[in-house]
């Protein structure tokens, strides 16, 4: 039983896979009008082209979402695609929600603690 554990193939992450969790979180903090756009720029030069998008509410970017560059994967040594996102935090709590309570605030607060933890481990 073991050997079929280790032979059974891993999916790799796509970019609609990373979206898909950016989505899930902004909706359990229940932040409003959630899209995204295709990024351009000299600063998303460590994403690659097309599967990558910035991550916004309204008009305000809380974010970005995407693969990373393979030539940056490749300067980390990293052979595998890497999928990735940043949202700031300041900005995810002062986004419009919807009717947030006492408790989604605590939420995000937790939230904003555990994801702090979590990017300095790594």
């Amino acid at each position: 039983m073991e050997r079929a554990v280790l032979e059974h193939e891993v999916p790799q992450l796509r970019f609609f896979f990373g979206k898909g969790i950016v989505e899930e979180l902004l909706a359990q903090l229940r932040i409003e009008k959630v899209r995204f756009r295709p990024v351009e720029g000299e600063g998303y030069a460590f994403l690659q082209p097309g599967r990558a998008a910035e991550v916004l509410s309204g008009g305000t970017v809380l974010g970005w979402v995407g693969e990373i560059h393979p030539e940056a994967r490749e300067a980390m040594g990293i052979d595998e695609v890497v999928v990735a996102f940043e949202l700031d935090l300041d900005k995810l709590i002062k986004a419009p929600a919807i009717r947030r309570t006492t408790a989604s605030s605590r939420s995000t607060r937790l939230l904003s603690m555990t994801l702090l933890s979590w990017s300095t481990t790594l």
